[in-house]
């Protein structure tokens, strides 16, 4: 195995480690652990990991649980520091992957669904206003997205 497989196969093991974090954060530790299990053998997954291909999906993958594992304490904390761990991790996927729409549009529709179930708050005013300032000014230092975003 090259150095190349071995960098890829550590990414599958932390996109296993983001996984369980995100679900324990959002649930419990149980849902975590289920999800983790699944992640190792779901079709659509493998075939975007080593065991499919050698492509930038891969480190692409753990950039977007990266970024949404940030996003998740961004929002439960309100901290500034979280939502710039938050910028910082989707400047990384932005880098990694030309998917990084999914990833802007998501957060917006994130914040979107939460003001009209009324859970809308200052902590998420903080951590939106922060990622998406911070993170569109980090992208557009990429010269493949420049004034894209």
């Amino acid at each position: 195995m090259t150095k190349l497989g071995f960098l890829r196969l550590s990414y599958e093991k932390q996109d296993t480690l983001l996984k369980l974090l995100i679900l324990s954060m959002a649930a419990v530790l149980w849902a975590g652990l289920l999800a983790a299990a699944m992640i190792a053998v779901v079709p659509g997954y493998i075939s975007r990991s080593v065991a499919g291909s050698y492509d930038n999906e891969g480190i692409a993958i753990f950039c977007m649980l990266l970024t949404y594992y940030m996003w998740i304490k961004a929002v439960k904390t309100g901290s500034i520091y979280w939502a710039a761990m938050c910028a910082l991790a989707y400047f990384y996927m932005v880098s990694s992957w030309g998917g990084y729409v999914f990833l802007i549009n998501l957060i917006p529709l994130h914040v979107l669904v939460l003001m009209l179930t009324g859970r809308f708050s200052h902590r998420i005013y903080v951590a939106y206003c922060t990622v998406y300032c911070l993170g569109t000014i980090l992208s557009m230092q990429i010269s493949f997205v420049g004034f894209q975003v």
